[in-house]
């Protein structure tokens, strides 16, 4: 049932993002990195997926004595996690844990094979853009195997 609602979260994503593919992941969870006023837990994250792709982004979790909901916020064609800065502050205020990652090809993601600004042509964007359901896929896995997060409140904006 867990893995059910974690896929129909993506798969959600994946209707509103218009792509397509399969993965799961593997990750690492380095130390916190930062601390925000609030006590708010601030880390740097590394996510790989099935296909060994690493992405990398960033996981608040609000201080708090319970389990937290999650939101992944995902960005759009050539953008990074940083155009999503304001609307996760916002959800970590409202007591979201919330993973902002750049999807391969993207941001601090960019690779030797998956680069967007070397997409030449609309074809080559089209087919890395379709990649992303791995990434969201890989992302999701590791947000519902957070202890501190409820695993089956995840909300996927994008």
């Amino acid at each position: 049932m867990r893995n059910v609602s974690i896929r129909s979260a993506a798969l959600t994503a994946v209707a509103l993002l218009s792509f397509g593919a399969t993965a799961s992941a593997a990750f690492t969870r380095p130390a916190v990195t930062a601390t925000s006023f609030r006590g708010d837990e601030v880390e740097n994250v590394s996510i790989e997926t099935r296909d060994r792709q690493t992405m990398h982004g960033t996981l608040t979790v609000p201080s708090s004595r319970s389990l937290v909901p999650a939101s992944l916020l995902v960005h759009g064609p050539g953008g990074s996690r940083k155009d999503l800065e304001k609307l996760g502050e916002r959800l970590v205020e409202q007591g979201f844990a919330v993973l902002t990652l750049d999807l391969r090809g993207h941001g601090d993601s960019i690779s030797d094979d998956f680069d967007w600004g070397q997409c030449g042509d609309e074809k080559a964007q089209m087919n890395l853009w379709a990649l992303a359901l791995k990434d969201l896929e890989a992302a999701a896995d590791f947000l519902s195997n957070d202890k501190r997060i409820h695993s089956t409140s995840l909300a996927v904006v994008g």
